[in-house]
């Protein structure tokens, strides 16, 4: 046990309070300042809840109470033997987790609460196991996991108490670390509604009968309470963030008045507890003085909160509230007061190896210099950020847990973007485009299986690489830290560069999806053919005017037409509405609008046009435009370099049409006789009905087809991209093929053709990459994949796909896109049905 750690054996037993804060120190990473707007998702997002929260906190604690210091009570972690805050006989795994959950050796926490479980009988103890697991989990960095948690742990709890509230708070905090903002309010406005007026008895005159009760309401009313007070300020909604904060803050000193009370108090508290109030504190005092613009109304809670942190020998949380400190400077005008912390938190995060830390840190400093107008300064502050954050993002944490990493990276990219584009230096924002979207790609996979049996060896030894790396920064992040754990995280460090450059050397595809790179300029421009343009969307914020790099082989420029982001976005919003609505005349007219506000005219393209999009750039339906040449929509610029594995034997063409679908969706006589069509075309029998399952599709693929056609339901799911699919046929039910499927054991085909609703569409994220089933079938060495915006009708389904089958045998994808396009549009049928189809990758196949 760490020294620090007081235990007493005092006769009292600490019989209603709670630890494992679900691991705060994940969100106050959020409290970096400028990375509160979220992750930026454009269209394919969820709505919005429209999460309703109290504009007031329904209770403060009991103002009667004197105050409790927060270093009051002695910190304990429970051993074997002991029992613990949840009048639970802890036993040797249970100890072993709690230890370890000091420690943040979250691998560990996991390991003793996984050989707990397998034995545990006791509701009771299930239940502590599954929320101290999804604290774990979230320490972790493994938010994405937590909601099935939360649905575990909601079931113990309502068995023993017959309500959900905790569960729900953790499933809050989940949705608050992966940035679903809204989610997250929307839970914790719930437990809010459901707890009213209640608050913790502070006074006893016998032991309550409703000891368990007691807990679980007082837990969830703090995590819910904090929660929001964290999102407000995230938010910079400072007076929002106070009143919760405070109100937080008289909670806690009901519960300390409680531990600490003479007749039944224990004295004692476990550490999450302490740290939790602390945090909060930060929090009270970072809003404290920006509501009252005074730096000097906030010193007090932040000069406790340190206090705490000190007497713990926690340097994350003085990372954490210099950080603060340095954003109060920073907005009350104290500049080089903010410059000065935020150099102080920077240093002291890469001593302690505090390495998620450094990068955050170094682009908040770069926003100070800014502000005291040393740009010079600023922009070597925001490279460093860069570089930390790319020796970083093979080593976070899982893919969705990931996303929630995501939001100071859309800024930093902003920032590097902005000093480019003021010298006109359009090579480095090429690479710093790509840099960006790269880093976003591969943070989005996260631990995900990638393509299976491929460099398998060298591919674990990254992967273990990494967890040790995640592992090691968690132990940094410690009370107490580890001595030398900034050596070791940069022994690490360097391993895994090692193995990611050789793995570069032997298959620089697969190595792109576990590391950042970034192609160049010149590189790109001498792919081009003549007549080719590449138009590389710059991403901004919504009102920003749309900006172009526009790249030729002979030259690059940049083009900004007079539409915004915000017109744009609203224009395809309302083309979608037109196209459900077979609304043609509206469709035209919209179109036309669409047209003149790009500028198309302008451009100048003469062969062909590749699209690297950004945001509502995705939704572009580029085949309804009056344009007469093809247009390919890429992930990045670099994919016109990539050399796509050989296929050793290329097969004919493997067709799908619809699989049986149980009776769980209805069924697809379009599709069949799509399917039937097209097998004309290539001289095979497709694959139909119940014959239309994934081993059999992986059977006629082979080592590579030519061809790949699905004609089935499709659907993509914009809280995980990654579980978009298209539904194939099972033994008992419909069975989907996701893109992480895709990823994990890539199906090798040339052209590969989505004949699905919505198959095309994705989710765009910070940073601006684009993830669906489309770019899940490139791993596969796919030169190019057709999809879809939209439903479309099955006649015009049909009359495109065979129209373009028939002109694509020869590998020129593009010229047959534009024939089976103008096919379409000379049968007379809706703009919205010839343009819904979308061709990325490759124009042809050379």
């Amino acid at each position: 046990m760490d020294p620090n750690v007081k235990k007493i054996t005092g006769v009292g037993r600490h019989w209603m309070l709670f630890g494992h804060w679900a691991c705060v120190q994940q969100r106050t990473v959020r409290l970096l300042a400028r990375y509160a707007t979220g992750i930026a998702v454009i269209l394919a997002s969820l709505p919005c809840t429209g999460a309703v929260v109290p504009g007031e906190p329904p209770v403060h604690g009991d103002p009667a109470l004197r105050r409790v210091a927060i270093d009051a009570p002695e910190i304990v972690v429970y051993r074997a033997g002991e029992k613990n805050d949840w009048e639970l006989h802890v036993r040797p795994e249970l100890a072993d987790a709690y230890a370890a959950y000091f420690q943040r050796d979250a691998d560990a926490v996991l390991q003793a609460l996984d050989s707990l479980a397998a034995k545990s009988v006791d509701p009771l103890e299930r239940f502590v196991v599954a929320a101290l697991k999804a604290d774990a989990l979230m320490m972790h960095g493994r938010a994405a996991e937590v909601e099935a948690i939360s649905a575990e742990s909601a079931q113990y709890e309502m068995r023993l108490t017959g309500q959900d509230t905790m569960s729900r708070a953790i499933r809050g905090l989940a949705r608050m670390q992966i940035a679903d903002f809204d989610g997250a309010l929307a839970v914790f406005g719930e437990i809010v509604r459901l707890l009213g007026g209640w608050s913790l008895p502070t006074s006893y005159s016998r032991r309550p009968p409703n000891l368990l009760e007691l807990r679980v309401k007082s837990e969830a009313q703090l995590r819910a309470y904090g929660g929001i007070a964290s999102i407000r300020f995230m938010l910079a909604d400072y007076e929002g963030a106070l009143r919760w904060a405070e109100a937080a803050e008289g909670l806690y000193n009901d519960i300390f008045h409680v531990v600490t009370h003479r007749l039944y108090g224990t004295g004692t508290m476990p550490p999450g507890l302490g740290e939790g109030r602390a945090y909060n504190l930060a929090i009270v005092g970072g809003a404290r003085s920006l509501v009252k613009r005074d730096a000097a109304a906030g010193a007090e809670p932040l000069a406790e909160a340190r206090r705490f942190f000190q007497s713990t020998r926690h340097v994350y949380g003085e990372v954490v509230l210099t950080a603060i400190e340095a954003r109060v400077a920073l907005e009350l005008g104290a500049q080089e007061r903010a410059e000065q912390l935020s150099h102080r938190a920077e240093r002291l995060a890469a001593q302690t190896g505090l390495g998620d830390l450094v990068w955050q840190l170094a682009a908040e400093r770069g926003h100070v210099l800014l502000a005291l107008g040393r740009k010079t300064e600023a922009e070597a502050a925001f490279r460093s950020a860069q570089s930390g954050l790319e020796s970083a993002a093979g080593a976070l944490a899982t893919d969705t847990a990931k996303l929630r990493f995501l939001a100071g990276k859309e800024e930093l990219a902003r920032a590097l973007v902005q000093f480019d584009l003021e010298r006109n230096d359009l090579a480095a924002l090429f690479g710093d485009l790509e840099r960006a979207r790269a880093r976003v790609f591969v943070d989005s996979l996260g631990e995900r299986p990638i393509a299976r049996g491929r460099q398998s060896d060298l591919v674990a030894e990254i992967r273990e690489l990494e967890r040790k790396i995640r592992r090691q920064r968690l132990l940094n992040g410690a009370p107490g830290g580890v001595p030398d754990g900034a050596a070791r995280l940069a022994t690490l460090l360097d391993a895994r560069t090692a193995r990611i450059a050789e793995l570069r050397r032997r298959d620089p595809e697969l190595a792109d999806m576990l590391a950042v790179s970034a192609a160049e300029l010149t590189d790109v421009q001498r792919r081009l053919r003549p007549g080719e343009m590449l138009a590389y969307v710059i991403p901004g914020p919504s009102g920003e005017p749309v900006r172009l790099l526009q790249i030729t082989g002979a030259a690059a420029r940049l083009f900004s037409p007079a539409l915004t982001l915000a017109a744009l976005e609203h224009l395809v919003r309302e083309l979608a509405d037109s196209a459900r609505a077979l609304d043609t005349g509206r469709q035209k007219a919209l179109l036309g609008k669409l047209g003149t506000g790009l500028g198309i005219g302008e451009w100048k393209v003469e062969r062909g046009l590749y699209v690297v999009p950004s945001g509502p750039f995705y939704f572009v339906p580029w085949g309804a435009l009056e344009i007469g040449y093809p247009v390919a929509v890429l992930p990045n610029a670099g994919w016109l370099l990539r050399l796509s594995r050989a296929l050793p034997a290329v097969s004919g063409a493997t067709l799908v049409g619809d699989p049986d679908f149980r009776g769980q969706y209805p069924s697809l006589p379009g599709a069949r006789l799509e399917a039937i069509e097209i097998g004309g075309i290539y001289r095979t029998e497709p694959l139909l009905g119940p014959a239309a399952t994934e081993a059999a599709v992986r059977e006629r693929v082979g080592e590579g087809a030519a061809v790949l056609h699905f004609a089935t339901h499709g659907f993509f799911d914009a809280r995980r991209p990654l579980d978009s699919a298209v539904l194939l046929s099972g033994p008992e039910q419909p069975v989907a093929l996701t893109a992480a499927r895709l990823f994990e054991q890539p199906l090798n085909a040339r052209l590969v053709v989505l004949s699905a609703c919505e198959t095309g569409v994705g989710r765009a994220v910070a940073g601006d990459d684009f993830l669906g089933l489309v770019r899940s079938f490139y791993l596969g060495g796919a030169y190019a994949v057709v999809s879809s915006l939209w439903p479309v009708e099955d006649a015009g389904t049909r009359a495109f796909m065979v129209a373009f089958h028939e002109r694509a045998r020869d590998g020129d994808y593009g010229t047959a896109w534009l024939a089976a396009r103008d096919r379409l549009r000379a049968q007379g049928l809706p703009p919205l049905v010839y343009g819904a189809f979308v061709l990325g990758g490759a124009l042809r196949s050379d």
